[in-house]
């Protein structure tokens, strides 16, 4: 499966492809992050199902939705949103944490 994206800064489109292997599915993008090794966006929005910003595509990014439950990178995924509520929830507990310090430098409870 191939999706195109144009750039949001440039006139450069990258292209992301999806392969199914026997037992995962592989992702690549050929933006400056994808072709680091890194996370891009391009790339996420297809596994969440959202081709809204794709400029043409051979399948519908819904497709590469469905079958991602049960691989590898589908658990990642899965682990990689519920470390990120995580982190919302302990940034939520800090800036708790500082208002009530500073309540209390000036002695109010």
């Amino acid at each position: 499966m191939k999706f195109t994206f144009k750039s949001s800064s440039s006139d450069a489109e990258y292209t992301v492809t999806v392969e199914k292997t026997q037992d995962d599915i592989l992702i690549f993008c050929t933006c400056p992050a994808g072709e680091n090794g890194q996370q891009c966006k391009h790339r996420l929005s297809i596994l969440e199902g959202d081709d809204s910003k794709v400029i043409s595509a051979t399948h519908p990014a819904s497709e590469v939705a469905a079958i991602l439950p049960g691989t590898r990178l589908g658990n990642s995924l899965v682990y990689l949103r519920e470390c990120e509520a995580m982190l919302a929830s302990s940034q939520a507990a800090l800036k708790k944490a500082k208002k009530q310090v500073a309540r209390a430098m000036h002695g109010h409870f």
